[in-house]
C-alpha cells in the first residue's frame, strides 16, 4: 500500500532585489508529497546502469626542455638548478683564446667541463638534483644548454662522433666483459670513460691516432653512458674476434685475443715487447676472472704461466710489437737442485726431495723486485721477496709434496741452488 507523507516546505516569494528587511515577511506554505517508492506500484523500473567509461591514460611528459644561456666574454651563471638523473651540457664557444667552463655544485666541489683553446662545439655531462654556479672564461660568444640526458639503446653496440661527446643511457648486451674496437684520427688527446650504475672505468687514454681492441668490463650494470673526450672523428664498436690460428699469435699495439683453448695441465706462457711504453697482459678466464701475466715498461722477453682445460682471452696493452705462445708445461727434474736465468721464468715440473723441507742458495744482481714462488700440486710458497741485489740462503718447505714447478720475476740475472 502507497503510503503518502505531507511535508511543509518554506518557500520564498521575495524578489531578490528587495531589500533585506523586507525578506521575511512574505512566505508562503505548499505541501509537497513524498512517496514510499520502495512499494509504489506506478514506479518505473531502473535504468540499465550506465557502464563505467576507460580511464584516460596519463601522457608520458616530454622530457625536461632544460636551460640554455649564451653570452659574449667572461661571466658567472648562478642557481642552475638541475632534476634529479644526469645531465648533458652541450656549450660552444667561437672565439680564439681560452675557453674555460668549471661548475661548483652546493657543496662547493668544483668541476671542469671545458679547457680549450680557440672555437668549442661539443658535449659533457652532469650529475643531476643539484644547484650549480657556473664561471665561463671566453673571449668570444658561446652558448651553454643543459638538458636532462636521454636513453640510446643503440651504444651498446656502436657509438661515433667528433670530439667531445656523451651518449644517452643504454642497458649493456653483457652485464660482465665484451671486447670494443676504438678508433681515432686526432692528434691530442682520446680519453673514453665508461659510466654505468654499478661502476665507472678508464676504457682508454692516449695521444693521438688510436686503431685498437680493448676488453671492457660492465661489471653487472644495468644502465650505462660513453663519455669521449677527443679532437678528432672516433668510433667505438662492440667486436667479437676469431680464435687464434694455433697457440701463437703476434701483433703490434692494444689487442684482445680471443678464444684460447688450452687442455689439462699447467701451460708455458711466453711473451715479447719490442715498444718503449706500458706492456700490460691481462688473461679472462670462462668465468670472466682476470689475472695479470705482465706490467712493464719498455722492452720485455720473459715466461709465465696459466693453468689448462681452459679457454681464455687475453687482454693486451702495448704500443709496439708483440708475441705471445701457449706451451704445454714440460717436466724438468734438474729443478730438483738448481735453476737459474734472466728476467721472469717459470720452469718446468719436478718431484722434490724426500723430506720436504731444503736450504736453497739465491742470487739475483737486478735493482728491482726479486720474487720467487714454489708452486706444488699440494702446496705453495713464497721463497724470495726482495727488491735489488740477493745473495742470500733461505728454508724452502715443499711439506708433501709430489710435484712442484718455480716461479721467479726478476729484472736481473738470478741463480738458485740447493744447498
Amino acid at each position: 500500500m502507497a503510503v503518502a507523507a505531507t511535508l511543509a516546505v518554506a518557500v520564498s516569494t521575495t524578489s531578490p532585489t528587495q531589500a533585506e528587511d523586507h525578506e521575511l515577511e512574505r512566505r508562503a506554505f505548499v505541501p509537497m508529497v513524498v512517496r514510499d517508492v520502495a512499494h509504489d506500484p506506478t514506479r518505473a523500473p531502473d535504468p540499465d546502469p550506465t557502464p563505467t567509461p576507460e580511464p584516460t591514460p596519463t601522457p608520458t611528459p616530454d622530457p625536461d626542455p632544460g636551460q640554455t644561456f649564451s653570452g659574449t666574454g667572461s661571466t658567472v651563471i648562478s642557481n642552475v638548478e638541475l632534476g634529479a638523473g644526469n645531465w648533458w651540457v652541450d656549450l660552444i664557444h667561437d672565439g680564439s683564446s681560452n675557453f674555460i667552463v668549471q661548475t661548483e655544485d652546493s657543496a662547493e666541489k668544483g668541476s671542469l667541463l671545458v679547457n680549450e683553446i680557440g672555437s668549442y662545439d661539443g658535449r659533457r655531462w652532469l650529475e643531476g638534483d643539484e644547484t650549480y654556479q657556473v664561471d665561463i672564461t671566453a673571449d668570444g660568444t658561446w652558448s651553454v644548454q643543459f638538458q636532462a640526458m636521454g636513453s640510446q639503446p643503440g651504444a651498446y653496440t656502436a657509438f661515433t662522433g667528433s670530439g667531445d661527446d656523451v651518449s644517452g643511457t643504454f642497458a649493456p648486451s653483457t652485464t660482465g666483459i665484451e671486447a670494443w674496437h676504438l678508433t681515432h684520427d686526432g692528434s691530442s688527446n682520446f680519453i673514453v670513460s665508461l659510466e654505468c650504475d654499478t661502476s665507472r672505468s678508464l676504457v682508454q687514454n692516449e695521444i693521438g691516432a688510436v686503431d685498437s681492441t680493448t676488453v671492457v668490463d660492465f661489471d653487472d650494470a644495468n644502465s650505462c653512458f660513453w663519455d669521449v673526450r677527443a679532437d678528432g672523428n672516433w668510433t667505438l664498436e662492440a667486436t667479437v674476434g676469431d680464435p687464434p690460428n694455433g697457440l701463437s699469435v703476434s701483433g703490434t699495439g692494444q689487442s684482445v685475443v680471443f678464444n684460447v683453448e688450452l687442455g689439462a695441465g699447467t701451460w708455458w706462457v711466453d711473451l715479447t715487447h719490442d715498444g718503449s711504453s706500458n706492456f700490460i697482459v691481462h688473461t679472462y678466464d670462462s668465468a670472466e676472472d682476470r689475472s695479470l701475466l705482465v706490467n712493464v715498461i719498455g722492452s720485455y722477453d720473459g715466461r709465465r704461466w696459466v693453468e689448462g682445460n681452459e679457454t681464455y682471452l687475453v687482454d693486451i696493452y702495448a704500443d709496439g710489437n708483440w708475441t705471445l705462445e701457449f706451451q704445454e708445461m714440460e717436466s724438468q727434474p734438474g729443478a730438483n737442485t738448481s735453476f737459474s736465468g734472466a728476467g721472469d721464468d717459470v720452469s718446468g715440473t719436478f718431484s722434490p726431495s724426500p723430506g720436504g723441507t731444503s736450504s736453497w742458495h739465491f742470487t739475483h744482481d737486478g735493482e728491482s723486485n726479486f720474487i720467487v714462488t714454489f708452486e706444488c700440486d699440494t702446496t705453495r710458497g713464497l721463497a724470495q721477496n726482495a727488491i735489488g741485489s740477493v745473495d742470500e740462503t733461505a728454508t724452502v718447505n715443499f711439506s708433501d709434496a709430489n710435484t712442484c714447478f718455480w716461479d721467479v720475476r726478476a729484472d736481473g740475472n738470478w741463480t738458485m741452488t740447493r744447498q
